[in-house]
Formats: C-alpha cells, structure tokens, sequence
C-alpha cells in the first residue's frame, strides 16, 4: 500500500511538472514581442487585440504575421516532443498529452499579460502536427478549404478544430487523445465568442486570400459584396 501511495504522490508531482512546463511554454507571448519589435506596434491595441498570428497580420507586417504563427505552433510542440521522448513509455503519450494541452491554455491565458492572450489554434496545430501528423494533415486542408470559401479566419479555424476530436475518435486514436482534442476545441471555441458573435452580425473582417479559380470563375461570390 505505501508502495501504491509513494507511486500516485510521484506521479502526481510529474504531471505538475509537466503541465507547468507546458503552460510557461504556452505563455511566451511570441506575437506581442514580434509585432513590437518588427512593427513597433502593440498588437493588443489593434483589431481583436489578441496576440496571435491572424492579428498580427492586422499590423500590416506579413513576415512578423508568419514568424508568429510559426513560432506559436513550435509551443505547441515542442513541450510534447520533450515530454514524449523522455518519459517512460507507458507514460509518454498521456504526458505529452498533457504538456500540449496546458501549453495552448498557456498561450490563451498566459499570466504576465492579465491572463489574456490568443486564440490557441496555432498552438493546438502545433500539438497535433506533432503527435499525430496524419490527422494535422486534414485539419490543415479543412481549414485552408474553409478559409477560401468563407473568407474568415475564424469559421476556418472552428471549422478546423471541429473536426479534431472527431478525426481522433474515427480513426481510433484512443480515449486520451479524443478526450484532449476534444477539450482543445471547447477552449478554442470559447476563446472565440466575440469572432463569432461578429461573423453572426456580419461586423467580422476578412482574410486576404489569393483569388481561387473557383473564385475567378465565379462559382463563389465574396460574403462582403
């Protein structure tokens, strides 16, 4: 029984660990430090005023837009590479798991910015690109396909996100995963109310995007005309 006890207190301790890790990653408030220091701008005072790649785009600055986005997506992964190659195996996948989860809540409430941050779906992608590359694959395609038809970031990336845990429970990546990627898409709902309270009084901005040929054949018509 101590035995039982000393085991469940350590394991404990570990996924603490784990998950301050994976938050302080998470924190790292990559937009806002990029935007000041390509931009001089504070992108908390421009559009959503969140700190993630699609409002840094709204700075006018494409590469510090890319940067971020990149950036943001290696919090995302990288916690659950270290935490997936150094922890035992029957361990490695729940804690990298872990590590992923609590590095997006990381960015969406990161705790030296009043707990306000961003969206966390480049952050999500990240997790998911690294653990399970075969489903990042569609969620990717889904929302580049979203994105052209709707021209908003945002129903791309919900649409996206949507699809994550049911990709998970499809191909039967197990109960953890589903239960994690499903918990990443309510926060990343929540995270977008006001995104989706505008998109529904038709107040939501844009994307730019490259004319597609359905687009120039006239198939779509553009939502702002």
């Amino acid at each position: 029984m101590d035995n039982i006890l000393l085991f469940s207190d350590s394991l404990a301790v570990i996924v603490l660990i784990v998950a301050a890790v994976g938050y302080f990653t998470g924190a790292i408030p990559f937009g806002l430090l990029i935007a000041q220091l390509l931009t001089n701008t504070d992108v908390r005072k421009v559009g959503s005023q969140s700190i993630g790649a699609t409002n840094v785009l709204r700075t006018g600055n494409k590469f510090a837009a890319l940067l971020t986005l990149l950036l943001d997506g290696a919090k995302g992964a990288i916690p659950c590479a270290v935490f997936w190659n150094i922890s035992p195996a029957p361990l490695a996948q729940d804690l990298a798991l872990i590590a992923g989860l609590c590095a997006v809540i990381g960015h969406m409430y990161p705790c030296w910015l009043s707990f306000s941050g961003g969206k966390g779906v480049a952050t999500a992608l990240g997790v998911v690109l690294y653990l399970h590359p075969l489903i990042s694959v569609f969620v990717i395609g889904l929302w580049l396909l979203s994105a052209a038809i709707s021209r908003y970031s945002s129903v791309a990336s919900l649409t996206a996100i949507t699809a994550l845990p049911l990709l998970a429970l499809l191909l039967s990546y197990g109960i953890a995963t589903t239960a994690i990627f499903f918990v990443l898409s309510i926060l990343v709902f929540f995270r977008h109310r006001s995104n989706i309270t505008r998109v529904l009084s038709d107040t939501e901005s844009t994307i730019a995007l490259l004319d597609s040929p359905i687009r120039q054949r006239g198939y779509l018509k553009p939502l702002d005309q």
